[in-house]
């Protein structure tokens, strides 16, 4: 006995030891081996860092009663817009009484490819937060299991009954920042844990009727191909075209209040019928969102259930889809009454992105039009647009900034309330200024970038340079929204200056170590070249996308304004002259190989040679570090030698 504590204790002080060794040498064994979820996994084990809950909510201590206050805050926003009990029933009525003179129809059947079609877009790791399953015990299923299941949904759907435990639901209370008075309960969102079940009959539901969901052009959230650079690009190019043509705009950013949360049922199933959808598919969805129960957890304490009478539900996979299409109308009112931004035939003067909604508008009397169809639609469907939240930015011509001013006296308002002028806005995270630039933008990602690289660097200073290297490409070189920048900006070489000195720190290189050898080290573009190569697939992706809206601003933008566009067509033309190719082989050949040509020959043949000795001795080095041989000492003193005389050189 006193052999094998002894061996325990010696075990356990060698692991704590050489605990850094282990975790260095876990973490290289993955990345050479391309152990993908390994290295990521190890990686989020050094970086986690858990916060406690707080002991406190609105003076509330007791596990339990914080979990009811919750609760009741929940229950009066999902009460806050309730159906009229008759006007639904009288809908059910209607789709049971057509139901019933038809024969069950081929929607109503479901077979065992579309269920496991269905589980292969599940997310894995996500819980449902009632019966303790997991959606991992789905997606590992064997097929026999899709077979009960593709029965079951076909029962439900033939029937019009679900469930009960289908239509239980969790809320589990998490703040919304790191820096938020967590003792306010304000200051929590909500996060719905539902059933794992109902997530596949979702997706099998937007498998096979996409297209009678689908929402307008106008809409770019939750689509396929479709992004918030989408958005953006036809917002900034759309105020170019009319500043450009020495007229002014008035950008009108809407903020809707619990926007997903307060959605009339009976509006939205109406909204459904009037789309086809088939009536046993609308007759499911009413039962799961009529009777859909919700609960409140907090520190492992449940509240009781209570009845969601509102709002899309949390979690759910259709749902995005469905506020889509409730918020649909909108758009399509105002793009019906003629007002706002145009672009040849394309109207541009109304964008959102889920409940984001932009207007655009040449003069303040047509601004003043669409805010009176936002206020009679927000009427109609219990929508609450939040003026305080709510900003207006006014866009001049050069010439004509001097009235900015005199035009903001100008006064707006939103549900009788005056909207604020601004002369910046974050939309969808790209920073929009009333001089158009992307200085101001670039300035914030170049400020995140430096502090990203210290956090990388704080926590993962005893990885190997290789691994670090990798982690510096993934975490700390999204740079969101570089595909809006137009390529001229100054700021741009300042980002590419501290790109250049967090390489040096990452690789452990002096300061003097000349700046075209940091790329071929780190296997990667120069950052100027891969932000162009982000620029140029951007476009590419733009002209050929399957919306004729975004397809006909990005070539018109490319073809015809040129250096009047906001960045499309100027980048364009900035890439032709450095790379030196035609627009057809930037647009439709092989830009990876344009772009790595030029950078390999914009160097000289010494340049290249040393290089790529270079290149060979810190892959030498880095292997060493990787297989644990860092202890010859004598072996690595010496190559490290060389290789700060090579970069000093």
């Amino acid at each position: 006995m006193r052999r094998t504590r002894a061996s325990y204790h010696y075990a356990i002080r060698k692991v704590k030891r050489n605990e850094e060794h282990i975790v260095s040498e876990k973490v290289a064994d993955a990345l050479l081996h391309n152990k993908t979820r390994d290295f990521w996994s190890e990686i989020k084990r050094i970086r986690s860092s858990r916060s406690g809950t707080s002991r406190t909510v609105d003076d509330q201590t007791e596990p339990s009663n914080i979990a009811r206050l919750f609760a009741d805050n929940y229950r009066e926003l999902y009460t806050s817009v309730p159906y009229d009990v008759n006007e639904m029933q009288r809908m059910i009525d209607d789709i049971n009484y057509s139901l019933s003179t038809e024969q069950v129809s081929i929607d109503c059947i479901y077979r065992c490819g579309d269920v496991k079609d269905a589980v292969s877009h599940l997310k894995a790791h996500k819980n449902d937060g009632n019966l303790g399953l997991s959606s991992d015990h789905i997606i590992n299923a064997s097929d026999s299991f899709f077979t009960h299941l593709a029965f079951l949904f076909t029962s439900i759907v033939i029937h019009g009954r679900v469930p009960h435990s289908f239509l239980l639901s969790t809320i589990v209370p998490i703040p919304k920042g790191n820096g938020v008075n967590k003792s306010d309960s304000s200051n929590f969102r909500g996060i719905t844990l539902s059933s794992i079940y109902g997530k596949i009959f979702d997706n099998i539901v937007l498998s096979r009727y996409g297209r009678l969901l689908a929402s307008s052009e106008l809409q770019f959230g939750f689509k396929a191909r479709s992004s918030t650079n989408l958005c953006s690009m036809i917002m900034k190019e759309s105020i170019a075209y009319y500043v450009n043509n020495d007229s002014s705009v008035f950008c009108t950013f809407l903020d809707a209040s619990k926007a997903f949360d307060r959605v009339h049922y009976c509006k939205l199933f109406q909204l459904l019928i009037s789309r086809r959808v088939p009536a046993c598919i609308v007759r499911v969805l009413i039962n799961f969102y009529t009777n859909n129960y919700v609960r409140v957890s907090w520190c492992g304490i449940l509240s009781d259930y209570f009845v969601a009478l509102n709002g899309v539900k949390q979690g759910g996979v259709l749902s995005p889809v469905l506020f889509c299409i409730y918020i649909d109308g909108l758009l399509l009112a105002l793009s019906k009454a003629g007002i706002g931004c145009f672009i040849g035939s394309k109207f541009v003067g109304a964008l959102a992105y889920a409940d984001d909604i932009v207007l655009l508008a040449p003069s303040a009397s047509a601004l003043r039009k669409m805010l009176a169809i936002c206020d009679s639609y927000a009427n109609d469907y219990n929508i609450v647009f939040n003026a305080k939240k709510s900003k207006c930015l006014v866009l001049l011509p050069r010439a004509r900034r001097f009235l900015c001013d005199f035009l903001k006296s100008c006064t707006f308002y939103i549900g009788d309330k005056p909207i604020d002028f601004v002369d910046s806005f974050s939309h969808l995270g790209h920073l929009i200024t009333n001089k158009l630039t992307d200085s101001s933008d670039i300035l914030k990602r170049r400020c995140d970038f430096i502090g990203q690289v210290n956090n990388m660097l704080c926590y993962f200073c005893k990885l190997t340079t290789c691994v670090k290297n990798k982690l510096f490409q993934s975490y700390c070189t999204s740079l969101y929204g570089c595909e809006l920048w137009l390529l001229t900006t100054d700021e741009i070489d300042d980002l590419c200056a501290a790109w250049r000195k967090s390489l040096r720190r990452v690789w452990n290189l002096p300061h003097t170590a000349h700046s075209y050898l940091l790329h071929m080290i780190s296997q990667c573009l120069p950052l100027y070249d891969e932000i162009s190569r982000r620029s140029i697939n951007f476009i590419r992706a733009c002209i050929s996308h399957e919306s004729s809206l975004v397809s006909y601003i990005a070539q018109y933008a490319v073809n015809h304004a040129r250096s009047l566009s906001a960045f499309l067509g100027q980048n364009v033309l900035l890439c032709m002259g450095r790379y030196n190719c035609s627009l057809r082989d930037l647009l439709y050949g092989p830009v990876n190989n344009i772009i790595k040509s030029f950078v390999f020959n914009s160097f000289d043949e010494n340049a290249r040679c040393s290089a790529d000795f270079l290149f060979e001795l810190l892959m030498i080095r880095n292997n060493w570090l990787c297989i644990g041989l860092s202890e010859d000492s004598f072996s690595y003193d010496e190559l490290q030698s060389i290789i700060d005389y090579i970069c000093t050189n």
